[in-house]
């Protein structure tokens, strides 16, 4: 990015924001067989100016310059940071996706607001353990219901067969 600011964004999510000065997508050059497409898509925040470097430019100058322990260390350092970059979005969009979608059912109850992640957490985990255990009760009696029924059902029939008898 020569000029201007710049979002990466996943599913809508904002990532991260890039400046000018900053690149991306430099894993794509080096061939890493992980990555064939960008992780996520780069939103123009401003006017931008984007110096594209195409892998066939890529190559062309590593056979004018062949510094082979150069492009092995940028390989490797770009396919670390596309792996990072990768958990990062993972972690960052699912997070976000999960706070857009709950954030107002989270916000709307006064006890969750102005909480740390870790308390929230522990309040949700709590009511996630109480609504199993109404559920587990609720299944307990549709199981004790569904026995007696099947007792008065067999005693009936049972008596059926005697009469016929």
């Amino acid at each position: 990015l020569n000029l201007g600011r710049a979002s990466l964004e996943k599913k809508g999510v904002t990532i991260r924001t890039y400046d000018a000065g900053s690149h991306f997508g430099a894993h794509l050059l080096t061939g890493d067989p992980l990555y064939k497409v960008y992780l996520a898509s780069l939103v123009a925040l401003q006017t931008c100016h984007v110096v594209m470097i195409s892998r066939h430019v890529y190559l062309q100058a590593l056979e004018k310059y062949p510094d082979k322990n150069a492009a092995r260390r940028l390989e490797l350092n770009e396919r670390q940071a596309a792996v990072e970059m990768s958990e990062m979005i993972r972690r960052i969009s699912s997070k976000k996706l999960v706070y857009k979608r709950y954030g107002t059912l989270l916000s709307q109850g006064s006890e969750m607001v102005g909480i740390s992640d870790h308390e929230m957490l522990c309040k949700i985990m709590a009511a996630w353990g109480s609504l199993t255990e109404r559920f587990r009760a609720m299944r307990q009696q549709r199981e004790t219901r569904a026995a007696r029924t099947k007792e008065s059902v067999d005693k009936w029939l049972s008596k059926k067969v005697e009469a016929r008898a």
